[in-house]
């Protein structure tokens, strides 16, 4: 059980710095102008469109990740055995972790496309959100009832 736990504290850690170094990556890019700066700075249009857009996926990912992946962890995993329940913990949360991701990086680039802070802002609130994320052993324990699971068994 415990080695059980570690390998998934591991394997999540490892997605999470991975997406901390895309998004890295990313902003890299745009300061090299690799994404172009400022395509649409000049056109309202298509720059308050993608500022709405942006800020809308972030009003919607970020409590629906921190949220929903509460409610369906804990929900079905009274009814799973200790292997079903971590493969579930792992599932919902690269399901948070994609999420999130698709808002940070649509957001990455909709700010180097329009060079409006209102995006900037929205990837430090995704950011934020990621911290939020960051498994430990205890969050696990917690979520995966294991002190309930081991006096039943």
């Amino acid at each position: 059980m415990e080695k059980q736990i570690s390998i998934l504290l591991k394997h999540l850690k490892t997605e999470l710095i991975s997406l901390w170094i895309l998004q890295i990556l990313l902003f890299a890019a745009g300061e090299t102008n690799i994404l172009p700066n400022g395509v649409y700075a000049g056109d309202a249009q298509t720059e308050y469109a993608l500022n709405c857009t942006g800020v809308l996926l972030m009003l919607i990912v970020v409590p629906l990740a921190l949220r929903l992946f509460n409610l369906n962890t804990t929900r079905g995993i009274k009814r799973m055995n200790l292997d079903e329940a971590i493969t579930e913990y792992h599932k919902w949360s690269i399901v948070r972790i994609v999420l999130l991701a698709i808002s940070n990086f649509a957001n990455t680039v909709f700010y180097y496309f329009t060079l409006n802070t209102a995006n900037l802002l929205c990837i430090f609130i995704g950011l934020v959100a990621l911290f939020m994320c960051w498994p430990t052993y205890n969050k696990i324990k917690d979520y995966l009832e294991l002190t309930n699971k081991q006096n039943e068994q």
